[in-house]
């Protein structure tokens, strides 16, 4: 290898001068001095040549390196003042600041990264335009040990539907329409089919999150008095539902047409209180009220409080009135009272394989029939415990005086287990053992098989 050292131009031919000398000559014999002396002549040549440069570099940086002096100065005065000067002079201090900064470093501006997602603007298409569509669907088998003669659910005295003829049923198919029509209104549809046809069983107009946090609903719904009223057969967490809600309510959930508000109270010693009132034209399954038209209206007030007992446990209680009238354009009336109280531990770590729900409803009805007036009072308490993730353990108590009758009371004790083979498909095996005082004891054993079809797969309501 070898070095082109540059050893000046010639005048006469304006021509550089260089000449090649071999590495390891200047290593062996010149490399002390003379090689040191080529270095500092091609930097002293670099640097004639660069010194205009290098002059204008350095007064550029040492006025840059005054300007940061200043802002460490000022930065350094804004620290040293009391808390409360400096508060005062933070702002102005900082803008100032942020200015000169972006003098010292001008630069293009931030752009945002370029995204791979086109808004366009326009009408919704027609798959957004179609509601969300499940259907649930309830097999059941019942037995129990009644004589033949006994059976049936339309033989007065004969019970809720566990004293019916032993069979296997498709209970109910529902089918559930639902759909946010826009960023205000919602739209539900429950359609029940079953043995005695196809029925509305829900169907309304929902108004959210209104002036004052009001919610407000007309159409048909199960009304909001107690906490199971309102659940669908199929998300009840027995095959069958409490007595008192047979007997008093009616066989079936207690609803009707109407309006229904509900919104939120300022909290008081609850960390939420809700109140719901509504005004409906009853279906005609309750036997404490009557359908007809406006001067028949059922009027329904429901309380709900809820508190935070510890990060893993919530308690809720509930209070419920309502008024009617019991015979068409008559002065008779009837009143329903209730009290709902729910416990729900759920450990935040295992809540898919560990809780408990311990939920109480009590009941009073008062009827008035001309001299007379008929009271009754009924309640449950039920217990549910969750051992697994795919098993519910669960037990219900349930005592029920009849309405319509004097002197007559029913009892029931029942234990179940459910098997969760999906969160789309779940089994339940459910005994109940009732005694009755006008007629005889009986047991029941129910096997209840429920899935479900589409988004909303077992909502309770």
């Amino acid at each position: 290898m070898a070095l082109d050292i540059k050893l000046g131009i010639d005048r006469e031919s304006n021509k550089e001068l260089t000449r090649r000398v071999p590495l390891k000559f200047l290593f062996d014999n010149f490399m002390p001095v003379p090689v040191i002396c080529g270095i500092l002549f091609l930097c002293g040549s670099s640097g004639a040549a660069g010194e205009s440069t290098a002059a204008a570099d350095s007064s550029r940086v040492a006025e840059l390196q005054a300007q940061l002096d200043s802002l460490r100065a000022r930065l350094d005065k804004l620290e040293n003042q009391p808390p409360a000067q400096a508060k005062k002079d933070s702002v102005g201090e900082l803008e100032k600041l942020l200015q000169e900064a972006r003098q010292l470093t001008p630069g293009k501006p931030l752009e945002a990264p370029p995204s791979s997602r086109e808004f366009k603007s326009g009408d919704r298409s027609l798959k957004d335009l179609n509601p969300n569509i499940t259907v649930t669907g309830e097999f059941v088998f019942l037995g129990n040990d009644l004589p033949e003669a006994a059976g049936g659910i339309e033989e007065e005295g004969a019970g809720d539907w566990t004293a019916g003829e032993e069979r296997f049923s498709m209970r109910e198919v529902e089918l559930g329409l639902e759909s946010a029509l826009d960023p205000f209104t919602r739209g539900k549809f429950f359609i029940g089919i079953g043995a005695e046809g196809v029925e509305v069983e829900e169907g309304y107009l929902q108004w959210l999150n209104l002036p004052g946090g009001l919610n407000l609903k007309l159409g048909r719904f199960y009304a909001q008095f107690g906490q199971l009223n309102r659940w669908h057969p199929h998300a009840l967490p027995q095959a069958d539902r409490p007595l008192a809600l047979f007997n008093l309510l009616g066989e079936e959930n207690f609803a009707g047409a109407g309006v229904s508000a509900d919104f939120l109270l300022p909290s008081l010693s609850a960390k939420v209180n809700e109140l719901t009132l509504e005004a409906f034209s009853p279906g005609g399954e309750s036997p404490l009220f009557v359908d007809g038209g406006l001067d028949n209206l059922v009027y329904l007030a429901h309380l709900k409080n809820y508190y935070d007992l510890t990060p893993d446990t919530y308690l809720e209680l509930g209070i419920s009135g309502a008024g009617g009238r019991n015979e068409p354009r008559g002065h008779y009336r009837s009143w329903l009272g209730g009290l709902d109280l729910t416990v729900k531990w759920a450990p935040l770590e295992r809540n898919t394989r560990r809780g408990v729900e311990w939920r109480n409803e009590l009941f009073w009805s008062r009827l008035e029939n001309g001299p007379e007036i008929r009271s009754a009072f009924g309640m449950f308490s039920a217990l549910q415990a969750r051992t697994g993730v795919r098993t519910v353990l669960g037990g219900r108590f349930d005592y029920s005086e009849l309405p319509l009758e004097v002197n007559k009371n029913e009892r029931a004790y029942s234990v179940n287990l459910d098997y969760w083979q999906s969160e789309w498909v779940f089994f339940r095996f459910q005994y109940r053992y009732t005694t009755r005082s006008y007629a005889d004891s009986y047991s029941s054993f129910i096997f209840h098989l429920v899935w479900a079809m589409g988004p909303d797969k077992h909502e309770a309501y």
